[in-house]
């Protein structure tokens, strides 16, 4: 097994992003020629081949297009051949043991291999998570897989949206809740212990100095109207 320190996000990605809960450390023995057809993965990761693995990567940003074709191909093998030319904004580059790659929740990508090894990954969160996550939800894309794969993204989504919430960035944590809410009531109603770690993280926030002085991001919280009370 890989040591639990061994491998972790680098400092210098917090300029861009902060990773947060560095958990689901795996290794993986990828053959020669092995291909994975596009997928999107629950959580921000890290990924880096070992020794002489080459990867071979096409990568899409979760946009509400490409959100929506992906749906549209669930259930379907050859996603690429399927959906591919119709994706857009996508990248193709190559990773050595030299490289490491990072992509973000959401990410709708696709990995060759053209040099059998080894590829050593972790997961994480990040506060900038939770607006994917809203979209995921809102494109029903939680629902693909096994139920396990759709009880992580519940609970990445509560998670992230604490982390924003704590990392000042309460207008991105207020507006992914709010534009993924009938989702969130759905899983709520069905999963009381989720909805009571929900409403404790809600709670917690709204109890402190920023959330009494948080505005609405709907838009339609009136002067006279608390965050709580709105």
């Amino acid at each position: 097994s890989v040591p639990d320190t061994s491998f972790s996000a680098p400092l210098a990605l917090s300029e861009f992003v902060e990773p947060c809960d560095e958990r689901n450390l795996q290794l993986i023995l990828t053959p020669k020629y092995s291909f994975t057809d596009l997928h999107i993965d629950s959580a921000d990761g890290l990924s880096s081949p070992m020794g002489p693995c080459v990867k071979l990567w096409i990568v899409f940003p979760p946009t509400t297009h490409n959100l929506k074709l992906m749906s549209s191909a669930e259930g379907q093998k050859a996603k690429l051949v399927r959906i591919g030319r119709r994706l857009e904004g996508g990248l193709l580059f190559k990773t050595t043991s030299a490289e490491s790659v990072y992509l973000p929740v959401g990410c709708i990508h696709s990995v060759f291999t053209l040099h059998g090894g080894y590829l050593v990954a972790i997961d994480f969160n990040t506060p900038k998570s939770c607006h994917t996550f809203s979209a995921l939800l809102s494109a029903g894309l939680d629902q693909v897989g096994s139920p396990s794969f759709q009880n992580e993204v519940f609970d990445r989504f509560i998670a992230s949206i604490d982390l924003a919430l704590y990392y000042n960035q309460c207008a991105r944590g207020t507006s992914s809740w709010i534009d993924s809410i009938e989702r969130v009531r759905e899983w709520a109603e069905e999963n009381p212990a989720w909805a009571k770690e929900a409403t404790k993280i809600w709670d917690e926030f709204l109890a402190t100095s920023q959330g009494k002085k948080a505005k609405c991001s709907c838009g339609e919280q009136t002067s006279n109207e608390t965050f709580q009370g709105h």
